[in-house]
């Protein structure tokens, strides 16, 4: 392949790329909730356990690949819409740790629910066939970032 057709497939996959999450892939809107609060909140709910009170926020900064200043941005926000709390952690009164609160679980659950339903129907147009190839290639990407971030470090 020359360059000229690798030029016109990446501009392709770039089309695509954004069409996928705009229509499929994007978090469902809320009257409160942003997309990427949604995000935070859905990580930091998939981290609470009975054993673990709340989550760090240099903890949710790797997970979600972005600056500590964002994630604080984003609980400060989440903090005024009575979505999460903050509590100090019982071993270090220095760490920061976050939880959502009964509201922020109820918010999120019907977000998700919404979300879910979507990939549903996804699923239903293209068949299961296909949506196994799209994980395929979703683990591929991922993969992708994982050697580009490596190489970057």
């Amino acid at each position: 392949m020359d360059d000229n057709e690798k030029t016109a497939l990446a501009k392709d996959i770039a089309k695509k790329y954004i069409l996928l999450r705009k229509t499929v892939m994007q978090a469902p809107q809320s009257e409160h909730i942003k997309p990427n609060e949604f995000t935070l909140l859905m990580v930091i709910i998939e981290r609470i356990t009975p054993e673990v009170r709340g989550v760090k926020v240099s903890e949710l900064s790797t997970i979600l690949n972005i600056t500590p200043a964002a994630v604080t941005h984003m609980i400060n926000s989440l903090e005024k819409k009575k979505c999460l709390e903050r509590l100090s952690d019982n071993k270090d009164r220095r760490i920061v740790l976050v939880k959502p609160t009964p509201a922020g679980k109820k918010a999120i659950e019907s977000m998700k629910n919404k979300f879910f339903n979507n990939l549903k129907e996804l699923i239903d147009f293209i068949g299961e066939k296909d949506s196994q190839e799209l994980i395929r290639i979703l683990s591929l990407i991922s993969d992708f970032r994982d050697l580009k971030k490596d190489k970057n470090s």
